[in-house]
């Protein structure tokens, strides 16, 4: 790999995509037809959100975010232009329909998520650069378990990401295992569009979201579970959190070879890998070099303090001045950008004035589309959670409703569950989880309730990992989709039965279990 070359390009997946197995008579007019669908039902469902009248407790404003969000949504899924164009045009839309003023709609753009993914983005093109995806790529297609099996080589890749995202950053994990999975899928001469490529590159971010469930740093989205209850006096421990969240990450991990083998249903037979080609071209390499050790060095730096605000709490009272400098000084990104930065001050070669990233490098690792669909996913969440624009009030009342009616324990779980289950497979997961948890907390924290506060808070953050069906639901699909090869309806089409699938986990299995660990 040379050290201008970048995976996740634009400009290499239009190289590689003329080798697709799927002719453009095939593919060509049903996906006109999908997209002409989607492009006359979006602004069909903004005028029909529009003209509605209002249900009580919700506003004009609010119903103006619901007619924003459904437009986006048929969008999003039929892909009349580009993702990226329309999670830019929700920004404008929710301006004009004045549910946002305009430094608010725009200020998504620079929201903590995607400055930590500018950072992360800019670690994950100096392992690229330097070699360090490539070689590591080699060694995972030597070893001999593998054989010659593209069966094994894929659940090698694939439990690789989910593990290492357990204790990393399932964003850096996904970025890092695309590039991996790209690297296979060019030296073994695999069709871009076959359908083990497309399981391939679809499965690695769902492996990082579910290896990330394992433990309480795997994702960011568990430190906001943890806060909320936190802010209760409810405190949760690393060793409790994995005896609910290993099983789960292997039940989930279950469920998506089930649905790689009877949803995607890759021709392994025609895929041909050789562990012994693998093993020479890895001694090709040669001695692991400067760059690569810097690479690593870095994202190493990055992992331990991204950890570092967690396990402080072990040490010392979250009361203490260290906790709390730690706590709000070194956010995920603070680091993934000091991380990033440093790689223009480490050199490779003093002499040579050669650093180990140059801004052009850089920029050209950064995904934009990916930024864009992040920052437009992230100010709808924000919209229809919001109680002052109204929505947010109908879901409250929704659930209050279930509740004043009979709705037992039991069907109220499942209904918070679900909902959430739902809700994240749309719009961003963060926001998925500001919507329901501060809603269902506060219920089940109540005298009487019959609800287990931790169990709940805790599932419903879990449920929220289970965003599998769009890019637009969490950053590391849509790092998938970067690739030009992922499209929509191929994410779709797997990732909804894997989301009902993990659901009915949360709800058979992870509540249960957790109202048992913290009975």
């Amino acid at each position: 790999m040379t050290s201008g070359e970048h995976p996740g390009s634009g400009q290499q997946a239009a190289a590689v995509l003329p080798g697709t197995d799927v002719s453009p008579g095939e593919r060509k007019p049903l996906e006109r037809k999908k997209s002409l669908a989607g492009f006359l039902l979006g602004p069909a469902l903004f005028a029909v959100a529009l003209l509605l009248p209002p249900p009580e407790g919700v506003t004009e404003i609010g119903m103006r975010s619901l007619g924003v969000f459904l437009w986006v949504m048929a969008w999003w899924v039929a892909e009349p232009i580009p993702l990226p164009a329309t999670a830019f045009l929700s920004l404008v839309l929710l301006i004009l329909c004045g549910v946002f003023p305009l430094e608010r709609a725009f200020g998504f753009w620079a929201h903590w998520v995607n400055l930590f993914l500018i950072g992360a983005c800019i670690i994950g093109q100096a392992m690229n650069i330097h070699g360090v995806n490539k070689r590591f790529a080699y060694w995972i297609m030597s070893l001999r378990v593998i054989g010659n099996s593209s069966w094994r080589l894929m659940l090698a890749l694939l439990w690789a990401c989910a593990l290492l995202s357990a204790i990393a950053s399932n964003t850096v994990c996904t970025i890092l295992f695309t590039s991996i999975a790209l690297s296979f899928i060019r030296n073994f001469n695999i069709a871009p569009r076959s359908r083990y490529s497309v399981a391939l590159l679809v499965c690695v971010p769902w492996a990082a979201s579910i290896g990330g469930t394992a433990t309480p740093v795997g994702a960011a989205g568990h430190l906001y579970s943890l806060g909320l209850l936190r802010e209760m006096d409810f405190h949760v421990g690393f060793l409790p959190w994995m005896m609910f969240g290993v099983p789960m990450m292997l039940i989930a991990m279950a469920a998506m070879m089930l649905v790689i083998r009877l949803v995607f249903r890759p021709e392994f037979e025609k895929v041909q890998v050789s562990s012994s080609f693998a093993r020479e071209e890895l001694r090709k390499l040669g001695p692991i070099r400067r760059g690569e050790k810097i690479s690593v060095a870095v994202l190493l730096a990055a992992l331990a303090l991204w950890m570092l605000p967690d396990l402080v709490y072990f040490l010392v009272e979250p009361s203490h001045p260290a906790a709390q400098w730690v706590q709000n000084r070194l956010s995920w990104a603070v680091v993934a950008l000091l991380a990033a930065m440093s790689l223009f001050l480490i050199p490779v070669d003093w002499k040579e004035r050669r650093f180990a990233m140059t801004w052009d490098e850089a920029v050209k690792g950064i995904h934009w589309g990916v930024l864009a669909i992040v920052a437009g996913a992230l100010a709808i969440g924000t919209a229809l959670s919001s109680t002052e624009v109204g929505l947010g009030q109908l879901f409250v009342k929704g659930i209050g409703l279930l509740s004043e009616y009979g709705g037992t324990t039991t069907v109220l779980v499942a209904a918070s569950i679900v909902f959430l289950g739902l809700l994240t497979n749309g719009v961003s997961n963060f926001a998925s989880m500001s919507i329901v948890i501060p809603i269902m907390l506060p219920l089940a924290a109540a005298p009487g309730s019959g609800l287990n506060p931790v169990a709940l808070t805790l599932c419903l953050g879990l449920t929220a990992s289970w965003a599998f069906a769009l890019p637009s639901a969490t950053p590391l699909n849509a790092i998938a989709f970067s690739s030009g090869i992922v499209r929509t309806s191929d994410m779709f089409r797997g990732g909804i039965v894997l989301a009902v699938l993990c659901t009915l986990a949360s709800i058979l299995i992870a509540y249960p279990l957790l109202n048992w660990i913290f009975s």
